[in-house]
């Protein structure tokens, strides 16, 4: 795969599709692209259909509760999260919101379930703790919780191993 050059004006010629291996242009139809800088570039946004299944989980860390809902599209991957938690102040609502809305709209675009949970698994922050749950007794953070459960769910990774 190459990797685009640079011009002499210093900016980037092209990107290359992942996918194909040929120049990205604006009609092109593949998800996933080669950036300037050899990166993945997830391109297009593949929307959710009007009617579908999702899926529901407590997530609870001592008193305080979430609750994920799981949007999926026809094939049965994640298309989009919505995030509820009970007692929680303006300020807690609009970052599970601000999560939730990121993480939705990086599965639409084609980024996969795996990448997006290994970024979120790990994260340390309150509260943290003992859940009650048996596959994941002890997280570090919702976000941590979270991904570990999407993983297990919907993953093809273990629970426990990295993503």
């Amino acid at each position: 795969m190459q990797v685009p050059e640079k011009s002499e004006k210093g900016d980037a010629m092209t990107a290359y599709c992942v996918d194909c291996g040929g120049p990205v242009e604006e009609s092109h139809s593949c998800a996933v692209h080669l950036g300037e800088d050899g990166r993945r570039v997830y391109a297009g946004r593949r929307r959710m259909p009007e009617e579908r299944r999702s899926v529901i989980r407590k997530l609870k860390i001592g008193p305080l509760k979430v609750y994920a809902v799981v949007g999926l599209f026809p094939d049965g991957r994640p298309g989009e999260l919505f995030l509820h938690g009970d007692r929680l102040g303006t300020f807690e609502h609009g970052l599970l919101d601000a999560l939730a809305l990121m993480t939705s709209l990086a599965w639409q675009a084609g980024v996969p379930l795996e990448v997006t949970c290994g970024k979120l698994r790990g994260w340390t922050f309150e509260p943290r703790g003992m859940t009650g749950d048996p596959e994941f007794p002890f997280v570090s953070s919702i976000a941590d919780y979270l991904a570990r459960w999407l993983l297990a769910r919907f993953g093809a990774s273990e629970p426990g191993g990295d993503a």
